[in-house]
């Protein structure tokens, strides 16, 4: 926030905004930690495992990415193991506001620039709605106990996914590393063949690590993704690009490492219940278990992203940016679609995180591409009206996707659990 334009009034909102949010996350993760001992089915989270772990209480899961609960011991020198684990969870989650704030900023500004439009403290305002807002937009449903199209989800979120899984503290401690390494990816990839900077790619390398290190679903997206992108353009190129394209790759070599350290200590041998572990080829058999029409699943989790599409579908030549955030969903659905944790975990549904990730980005890239096309349409003659027409829907749609996540976010507030939801 060292941007001299942002005016005072603008950083006070900002600010506010971020300890507001932090405070009702820290409410909720403080809930989901002290009710995780309970035999009940309130506040119902993953929170359980990770205090055991903190605790160094043996349990029957495995976690080699430890970054998380380092912190989270620092903490607990000073308070409860449930109060400082729920202090991590909220300050890594805040800290993801502050980045995106910073990106989505700078994105709009460049908007703003291209069309020869004055970017004023109105717009700030907007960006900082938008910002607030995809952190708390989830999957669209129906009523409990209605059909929708015909089909009544009885796990709704669990069968379609939110880019805001509440349950899931690890998911919120590694986002602030993935949007850095989400958009950085980017301009290594705008950058490298052109006129190649170690700088961002040193970057790249460092969070990767970090989000890996924290929890790998991220990566687990991210280096297919890029490893194909990196492989076409190096044959499109005839390999002129070998150098560079080696250049990108040495910084994530580190990374790489640690994948290797992780796969052999979840996926490899026997789990606590002494059944064999590994990852398991068989489309749609994990996500069967949630939901027996998986299309209509997909809708309902990004019904913005493919409603931004009817009206941007030209931009996923014209923006990397774009481009790569459907590249990383294609690979993110591939995965879910096609992978499952053998042993009594193929029901976690593991491979749904780098999904939920997809979902985020996929979201907040969508809103900037409708802010381009706000500004670069002009809305005059019946095809610019019928432009203004998509944009209303799709934006209603948004606002749905908002209302639905908002419902949902005050239904984890009140303790219900999110697998009957």
């Amino acid at each position: 926030m060292k941007d001299g334009k942002a005016t005072k009034r603008i950083q006070v909102l900002f600010w506010g905004a971020v300890i507001l949010y932090t405070a009702l996350m820290f409410c909720l993760f403080r809930n989901q930690a002290y009710y995780a001992m309970d035999e009940g089915n309130l506040y119902l989270s993953d929170m359980k495992a990770y205090l055991d772990e903190i605790n160094g209480i043996k349990s029957e899961y495995t976690f080699p990415y430890p970054l998380f609960f380092w912190i989270s011991r620092v903490f607990a020198l000073l308070t409860t193991s449930q109060t400082a684990i729920a202090l991590t969870t909220a300050i890594l989650n805040s800290a993801s506001v502050v980045i995106l704030w910073y990106y989505m900023r700078r994105e709009v500004r460049s908007v703003y620039a291209a069309n020869h439009k004055s970017y004023g403290e109105r717009t700030d305002v907007l960006v900082l709605l938008l910002v607030c807002s995809l952190f708390f937009v989830s999957m669209m449903y129906s009523p409990k106990g209605t059909a929708f199209f015909g089909f009544d989800y009885i796990y709704r979120c669990l069968g379609v996914y939110t880019p805001n899984p509440l349950w899931n503290a690890t998911y919120y401690a590694t986002r602030p590393f993935t949007i850095v390494c989400f958009f950085t990816c980017v301009r290594v990839l705008d950058t490298y063949e052109k006129a190649f900077e170690m700088k961002p790619c040193i970057i790249l390398g460092i969070f990767t690590f970090l989000t890996t290190f924290t929890k790998p679903s991220y990566t687990f997206i991210m280096v297919p993704a890029l490893g194909v992108i990196l492989l076409f353009r190096l044959i499109r190129g005839k390999f002129a690009g070998f150098k560079a394209t080696c250049q990108v790759v040495l910084p994530l070599i580190p990374t790489g490492f640690l994948l290797l350290y992780q796969f052999f200590g979840v996926f490899t041998g026997s789990n606590s219940h002494g059944e064999e572990t590994g990852i398991g080829f068989a489309p749609l058999k994990a996500w069967h278990y949630y939901s027996n029409n998986v299309p209509l699943s997909i809708v309902m989790g990004m019904a913005f992203p493919l409603a931004a599409l009817l009206l941007n579908w030209k931009q996923i030549k014209q923006s990397s940016l774009y481009r790569y955030a459907w590249q990383l969903m294609a690979v993110a659905l591939l995965t879910l679609v096609c992978l499952y944790e053998k042993g009594f975990r193929m029901v976690h549904m593991n491979f749904s995180w780098g999904y939920m990730h997809g979902l985020f980005f996929l979201h907040a890239v969508s809103l900037l591409m409708l802010v381009r096309t706000w500004l670069e349409t002009s809305f005059q003659g019946w095809k610019g009206k019928l432009w203004a027409v998509m944009l209303a829907g799709a934006a209603i749609v948004y606002l749905i996707h908002l209302v639905c996540g908002v419902n949902f976010f005050l239904y984890m507030m009140r303790g219900f659990s999110y697998a009957d939801f």
